[in-house]
C-alpha cells in the first residue's frame, strides 16, 4: 500500500548506504587535501626557485655596475694624474706624511 511506513530493513540499508557514501566522502577529501598539499609544496619550491635566481641575476647586475663604476673612477683617477703629475704628487705626499703620523701616534 501507498500509505504504509517504509520498512525498517529497508531504512537501515539507507542508513547503511548513507555511511558508506559518508566514508567515500571523507576518502576523496582526505586524498584532495593531499593532492592539494603535494601541489602547494611544488609550487613553493618553483617559487623559490625562481626568486633565487632573480636575486642571484640582481646581485650579478649590481656588481656589473659596481665594477663599470670603478673602472669608471680609476681612468678619471689616472687622467688628473697624467694631466697634474706635480699636483698630484704633492696630495700623495701629504697623504702619506699624515697618515704615517697617524699610524705612529696610535701605537
Amino acid at each position: 500500500m501507498k500509505n504504509d511506513p517504509p520498512s525498517r530493513h529497508s531504512a537501515e540499508e539507507h542508513l547503511a548506504a548513507a555511511k558508506d557514501h559518508a566514508e567515500a566522502a571523507k576518502e576523496n577529501v582526505i586524498q584532495a587535501g593531499d593532492e592539494l598539499k603535494a601541489a602547494a609544496v611544488t609550487k613553493g619550491a618553483e617559487v623559490l626557485q625562481t626568486a633565487q635566481e632573480q636575486v642571484r641575476r640582481a646581485g650579478e647586475n649590481a656588481f656589473e655596475a659596481v665594477r663599470a663604476e670603478a673602472e669608471f673612477a680609476s681612468h678619471r683617477v689616472d687622467d688628473y694624474i697624467r694631466g697634474n703629475p706635480l699636483k698630484s704628487a704633492f696630495i700623495a705626499f701629504t697623504v702619506g706624511f699624515f697618515a704615517g703620523a697617524f699610524i705612529r701616534d696610535a701605537a
